[in-house]
């Protein structure tokens, strides 16, 4: 996996047996700008996505960088700028009386989320400053280090955590922060409970935090069970994204990009989405890529702003592109929503629609800043690929209830229709399907666009369907799509998909029904 890429998730990673020692005490899963990790004997290195980090190492933001470590047994951290972190011990085992996991903060802030070694043995897990002691008895919490005024600062979000220093008598003193509460340390003073965290560190969004809390409560338990198995490998958990803010989101060592939207959060799991692209080449003329990417199940693969319009479009299929979209003060032209019932059930929904404007695709880690338009459609429920394969060797046919098009100017089209038609089978290729555009009308520029694309079910919710085309005033055109079935029975169907002579397009994406 290349690490410009950034994907909704790791690979899973084969660790060593559950008896065995580890050697590293965490991985690199993203990184922002120039993050240093100073090693035991003063040299230093930089910090990549994927690379271990290990006992007795120090790692070191500055004012423009940031990053985000997965511990062996779990844990996050959520290293933020201008903050020197020191992984002073680190151990994780199968005998939970040798678990260390002991932290020294220097100066600076970072979010942690405890892994297995934080719910098995509590004790096992500590976070020192220069004046003051962190401990835990829960799994969730911003903590920060002011070396000027020598003070230290936690914000509890889940659980409980102590913040122990010595007060004006020079007597040690503890303080039990809850949910919600924030402790305050100041160097010669009891610890207290304060109004607020003097800390750069955005609280999180309430329903989101709920969702990657259960979501990591699930990884903690695998975690546990393959523990309690001797001789099975340890499976690293995928890492549920925590302090990823608007201005932070990259893609990695050698490409740095930025959302300058507010409110911006993650979907959630259970939601798929396809998209479609086109950019200017350095002729001038139109390329439409090959109908964007797609994710399934993956909360930390798209994201939406608080109108619920998709502002972030990861691809998580490792054979493809990785970030496909990041929306930078772009302009949604238009959009939709959809829901989809059988039986009288709503068997999903979603939403669709277009950014056109100043904002950014990443493509294989290169970024393409000359873009024309970004078209997306997401929904809830998808289709697994067991469950298509389930459906027989039935014929099928769907109608398109919502989408939307445009050419390479941009110009919406007045009329657009696709049609999609074959029949479900068994696995590898879970049957044949056609993606049909019936018409795209525009107002200016090229019209009468029809295309057609076909091949393997397996394909559309793959590496995409290759098709050809033409319109009214343009030469033969290619392109491709790809797609996405939604709810238990394929009620659904997303697709987005382009066509382009080299000069002159048309890209959309739509919803469809299931006739």
């Amino acid at each position: 996996m290349s690490r410009l890429c950034l994907h909704g998730s790791l690979a899973v990673c084969a660790l060593l047996m559950a008896s065995s020692v580890m050697a590293a005490a965490g991985h690199v899963y993203f990184v922002r700008g120039d993050v240093k990790i100073v090693e035991g004997n003063g040299g230093f290195r930089y910090a990549w996505k994927g690379g271990e980090i290990q006992q007795g190492e120090t790692i070191r933001t500055d004012k423009y960088s940031s990053a985000q470590l997965r511990m062996t047994d779990g844990g996050i951290l959520a290293i933020r700028p201008a903050t020197h972190l020191k992984i002073e011990s680190y151990h994780f085992s199968n005998d939970e009386e040798e678990d260390k996991s002991f932290f020294g903060l220097l100066k600076g802030s970072f979010r942690a989320i405890t892994g297995l070694m934080g719910i098995r043995n509590k004790k096992s897990f500590l976070v020192t400053t220069p004046t003051s002691t962190i401990g835990i008895r829960g799994s969730d919490a911003d903590m920060g280090f002011d070396e000027d005024r020598q003070l230290t600062a936690v914000r509890t979000y889940s659980g409980s955590h102590t913040l122990t220093g010595r007060g004006i008598n020079g007597d040690p003193s503890t303080l039990v922060i809850s949910p919600g509460d924030i402790g305050i340390h100041l160097a010669g003073s009891d610890p207290i409970l304060g109004d607020f965290f003097p800390f750069a560190m955005p609280a999180p969004n309430q329903q989101g935090e709920r969702n990657r809390t259960e979501m990591l409560k699930q990884k903690r338990q695998k975690l546990t069970e393959n523990q309690k198995q001797p001789g099975k490998a340890r499976e690293m958990p995928p890492l549920p994204v925590v302090g990823r803010v608007a201005n932070e989101i990259g893609t990695g060592e050698e490409v740095d990009v930025k959302i300058n939207i507010e409110n911006i959060q993650q979907v959630p799991s259970g939601v798929a989405a396809v998209g479609a692209d086109m950019w200017i080449n350095s002729s001038d003329n139109v390329t439409a890529t090959g109908g964007g990417g797609f994710v399934t199940d993956a909360s930390d693969n798209v994201w939406v702003n608080g109108s619920g319009n998709v502002v972030g479009l990861v691809d998580a299929d490792i054979h493809s592109a990785g970030l496909k979209f990041l929306a930078i003060n772009g302009n949604h032209t238009s959009g939709g929503t959809f829901s989809i019932s059988d039986g009288g059930n709503v068997v999903t929904a979603g939403k669709w629609g277009v950014w056109q404007g100043d904002f950014t695709v990443v493509d294989n880690g290169v970024i393409k800043n000359t873009i024309s338009g970004f078209h997306y459609v997401y929904g809830k429920n998808p289709t697994s690929a067991t469950a298509i394969s389930n459906l027989g060797n039935v014929n099928f046919s769907y109608t398109q209830i919502g989408g939307i098009a445009t050419n390479e100017a941009g110009a919406l089209a007045t009329n657009y229709q696709v049609s999609a038609s074959g029949t479900f089978g068994s696995s590898p290729t879970l049957g044949t399907i056609t993606i049909g555009l019936g018409s795209a009308d525009f107002a200016s520029g090229s019209s009468g666009w029809t295309g057609t694309f076909s091949g393997n079910i397996s394909d559309l919710i793959g590496t995409g369907l290759i098709g050809s085309g033409n319109c009214a005033s343009c030469t033969v055109a290619a392109g491709s799509s790809n797609g996405k079935f939604l709810g238990g029975a394929a009620q659904g169907l997303l697709t987005s998909l382009n066509l382009s002579d080299g000069i002159n397009a048309v890209i959309g994406s739509a919803v469809l029904e299931i006739n």
